[in-house]
């Protein structure tokens, strides 16, 4: 009997430990998001460059909204300058849950309030297969939008 309830308190431990994990890794899905999963990676000069595919390149220099959550690269409370990403921080690409293709880097038209709740943003897109020291995607003049 007393194996039976350490087993069904670990059982409901691990129920409880599941359903906050669920609860907090939360994953922003849309068709800007899916399109930017169309990448591949090859191994060329000691690191990976990614090979766009024909829906990504499509979207090269052109205005493009997406959603996400602020991943500061400054501890401010504005930045010109912070990554966005498809997941939130507790499920975060750095945390090795996405790739490189769930987080853009993002140079702001002007300073953009921090914020732990997902934002909506537009500007221009830059696909970055060259610079192994920035992301793979840049939106560059993002303004937040409603």
């Amino acid at each position: 009997m007393h194996k039976l309830i350490l087993f069904l308190i670990f059982i409901t431990i691990c129920s409880l430990l599941q359903a906050q994990n669920k609860q907090n890794n939360t994953s922003i899905s849309s068709e800007t998001w899916k399109i930017l999963s169309d990448v591949k990676f090859r191994l060329r000069d000691d690191y990976y460059t990614p090979q766009f595919g024909d829906r990504v390149k499509a979207l090269q220099g052109k205005s493009v909204e997406i959603t996400g959550y602020i991943y500061p690269f400054e501890q401010t409370r504005w930045s010109k300058h912070f990554a966005l990403s498809s997941l939130s921080l507790n499920a975060c690409f750095f945390c090795g849950v996405g790739g490189p293709e769930t987080v853009v880097e993002v140079e702001a038209h002007s300073p953009i309030k921090q914020s732990e709740d997902p934002i909506r943003i537009r500007g221009t897109l830059i696909l970055n297969s060259q610079d192994p020291e920035k992301m793979i995607y840049i939106i560059r003049n993002a303004v937040v939008t409603e």
